[in-house]
Formats: structure tokens, C-alpha cells, sequence
């Protein structure tokens, strides 16, 4: 996978997502998912570290541990990003039995792995403990709402889903996304 189609095929997921799942081809290795996930855990993993040293007082000598403690977060992550990859190809699967389409698990790990870049800017909001709290559940609900447009594309374009059931999934996920609205009362 070469770096410039790598950014490409990142940004097309995300701008252009109808034309980047329409276009998935069949012949890609379930390693360039694979690096790709471990890629955007590379960046969350930077990103942790850089909050944690942030808040950290070097002077008094807790600086290294800082860097260390963000480096084990981001490992941590890594991790899960690689876990995730293949468990959430399986629930794409079947979600896209669900609403009639096709049950190819390596294409769903390609478009798990596509809709992981959102991962990153969730991980850096919620590791930010001292971040605004209504900006930073709106920044979630854009990530939300954002693979969830990306999903209803994957199962349109790349699973020749019926358009009917992936409307009504997607619905109920944008509702779902929604509940913690309901435990705090003060974003009204």
C-alpha cells in the first residue's frame, strides 16, 4: 500500500464515501486493513501520548512516566483497534444479511477498517479530561454520525444492500448515538 493512496483512500472514505465503497475491490489483502487500522492506532497512540505529557509538570520529574503511561495507552489502543477490526467485520456482516446484502467477511474488514479513522478524534476527546463537555459530545456525535453515513454507504455499494433496511438501521443508530443526551440534561 503506498502512502499517497493510503491518505487518498482515508480522505475519499470520509468526503466521498459513496464513490470510495462503490469502488472496493475485491483483490485487496486483509493485511493493507490491517495496517491501516495499526496505522490510525499509531496516531491515536501519538496523540495520547502528547495529552498526557501535556498534562504532566515536566520540572518535577514525572515527565518520563508521563511518556511512558501515554505510550502504554497507546499500545493499549493499538490493541483494541487490531480487536475491533476483525469482531466489528462480523457484526457488518451481519448487517448487511440483515437488510439483503451480500456476507463477505474480507470486504467487511475492509470497511471496518475504513470506518476506524473516525476512531481518532473519539479517542483524543475522551482522553482529554478537562475538555469541554458539550463540545466534546458534539465532536462525538459528528464521529457517530459520521461512520454511520459511511456504514450506510458500505452497505449500499459494497454489499448491494436494499436501500430500505440500511435507512432503517442507520436511523436506529443515529438514535442510539443520541441516549447520553438523555442523561444530561444540561445540553438543552
Amino acid at each position: 500500500m503506498k502512502k499517497s493512496s493510503f491518505w487518498r483512500d482515508t480522505l475519499q472514505a470520509v468526503v466521498n464515501p459513496q464513490q470510495f465503497f462503490g469502488g472496493l475491490s475485491d483483490e485487496t489483502a486483509i493485511g493493507n486493513a490491517l495496517v491501516k487500522v495499526v496505522f490510525y492506532g499509531l496516531i491515536s497512540a501519538i496523540f495520547i501520548t502528547l495529552i498526557a505529557i501535556s498534562e504532566t509538570n515536566i520540572s518535577d520529574g514525572f515527565g518520563f512516566l508521563a511518556i511512558f503511561g501515554g505510550m502504554g495507552m497507546g499500545f493499549v489502543v493499538i490493541v483494541f483497534n487490531i480487536f475491533f477490526l476483525f469482531t466489528a467485520a462480523i457484526v457488518i456482516m451481519i448487517l448487511s444479511g440483515l437488510s439483503g446484502g451480500a456476507l463477505d467477511y474480507k470486504k467487511s474488514v475492509h470497511v471496518t477498517a475504513a470506518l476506524e479513522v473516525v476512531l481518532i478524534p473519539m479517542v483524543v476527546i475522551g482522553l482529554k479530561s478537562h475538555f469541554d463537555e458539550t463540545l466534546g459530545y458534539f465532536i462525538n456525535v459528528v464521529c457517530y454520525w459520521t461512520a454511520i453515513m459511511m456504514l450506510y454507504n458500505a452497505l449500499l455499494y459494497t454489499f448491494n444492500a436494499k436501500r430500505l433496511p440500511v435507512k432503517i438501521i442507520s436511523i436506529i443508530l443515529a438514535l442510539v448515538s443520541l441516549i447520553p443526551v438523555a442523561n444530561h440534561p444540561e445540553f438543552f
